[in-house]
């Protein structure tokens, strides 16, 4: 993963010399205000999530020893997880950590690749603007009502989007002005704004909308195309929604701020912040290297040695952390290094991590399966009871194909 200064990722013409379409003094005074205000939010952001796990357990010993509950848990379990939602993700877009694919993108020429990076960035910006000034819309009506058990201005729920989407804005612009070549981010900034006037000239003009389902093909093809390009999968989500509801009028755009404060509204998603977070206490805390030590201990002895340990222990922390990505961190961080002393080449340590890491997928808690639960009508109890099998499966398919590669190997 990149860094988030972004002063490590110079735009560079072909002889060598840094373009930008700002000053350095101008480019430097930009990313020094952006790493303070980056700065200032995450330390709100980390108290905001130590309080909510503190009403989290008081409400479970609440609960359970005296019988008793905290009716306004949930309002503010729903504030705290809108922050972390929308103001962490515009840190994670600045630090380059969202979802996204490059598989495309670093097959192109250098020229190209620099042209697709600008655009997106424009695309993020041009989103991020959009929902930005609906979600001030969405705020201005929430307004109206209060909440039911804390009695607060229910416009306070809608604030950390509103939010989020400044933060993300206002990283775009750094992007775009300390990342890219001037030429380049002018052309993509054109581009971009030529497509949002269209867009924008069918939502005022009822003869230039279409049809819903021509939009529908439409809207999900330029997804596809975004996503493989390497825009950001929730930038290309949520540009995609905006774009399909003003080009047909079938809703209010507002719809659009109203489902994304939705979304983040749901108790079963606080375990998200949770969980990534107990990955990283069982990373630094030694649990990982001890399930470590436990698994090769249980199957370091077979052929495949290490490759095998990957596997279990990856199943085993899975069960624990619900975040693939805390997977890889506690197991790779520690059998990084042995692996490449034992001279195990490091794309195959890769492969079988990446592997094992898309097993953990299917294996309880899993994140992915709590996201669905949320959305869909499905027990995720069921899920998860469901989940255990093709995971087994899979890890014993894996570990199977290690033995065999190895004995081939000698």
């Amino acid at each position: 993963m990149a860094e988030a200064d972004l002063a490590h990722f110079p735009t560079t013409d072909q002889s060598g010399a840094a373009l930008s379409t700002a000053p350095a003094h101008a480019r430097s005074a930009l990313q020094k205000g952006c790493d303070l205000v980056a700065m200032a939010v995450s330390v709100v952001l980390v108290g905001g999530l130590v309080a909510e796990l503190s009403v989290v357990v008081a409400e479970i010993a609440l609960r359970f020893w005296f019988e008793r509950s905290l009716l306004w848990s949930d309002e503010v379990s729903r504030l705290f997880l809108a922050s972390v939602a929308f103001n962490g993700g515009a840190l994670a877009y600045r630090a380059r950590q969202h979802t996204s694919v490059e598989f495309l993108t670093r097959m192109m020429p250098r020229r190209a690749q620099a042209l697709v990076a600008a655009t997106i960035d424009a695309v993020v910006l041009a989103t991020a603007a959009t929902v930005g000034v609906l979600s001030y819309d969405f705020m201005s009506i929430s307004g109206m009502s209060t909440t039911p058990m804390l009695q607060i201005n229910a416009a306070w729920l809608v604030l950390p989007l509103t939010v989020g989407m400044g933060l993300m804005v206002l990283f775009a612009v750094e992007r775009l002005l300390c990342a890219h070549a001037r030429s380049v981010a002018v052309i993509a900034l054109i581009g971009v704004g030529v497509a949002g006037a269209l867009i924008y000239a069918a939502s005022v003009s009822p003869s230039w909308q279409l049809d819903t389902d021509v939009a529908l093909a439409g809207m999900l093809a330029v997804f596809l195309a975004a996503v493989l390009l390497g825009l950001p999968v929730s930038f290309a989500m949520l540009a995609g929604s905006a774009a399909f509801l003003l080009v047909t009028g079938v809703a209010p755009t507002i719809a659009v701020a109203q489902n994304a404060q939705d979304g983040t509204g749901n108790f079963i998603l606080l375990t998200l912040p949770f969980f990534i977070w107990a990955g990283l206490v069982m990373e630094r805390g030694g649990i990982s290297l001890r399930l470590v030590r436990f698994a090769m201990a249980l199957v370091g002895h077979i052929r495949g040695g290490l490759l095998q340990v990957v596997v279990l222990t990856i199943f085993m922390v899975s069960g624990i952390s619900g975040s693939k990505i805390a997977d890889v961190v506690a197991v790779g961080s520690v059998l990084r290094r042995e692996l490449k002393a034992r001279g195990y080449a490091p794309e195959h340590g890769a492969a079988v991590l990446a592997a094992s890491a898309a097993m953990s997928e299917t294996i309880p808690p899993s994140i992915a399966m709590l996201v669905l639960g949320s959305v869909a009508p499905i027990s995720i109890g069921t899920l998860f009871i469901a989940g255990i099998a093709p995971a087994a499966v899979i890890a014993v398919l894996l570990m199977a194909l290690n033995y065999t590669l190895a004995r081939r190997a000698g």
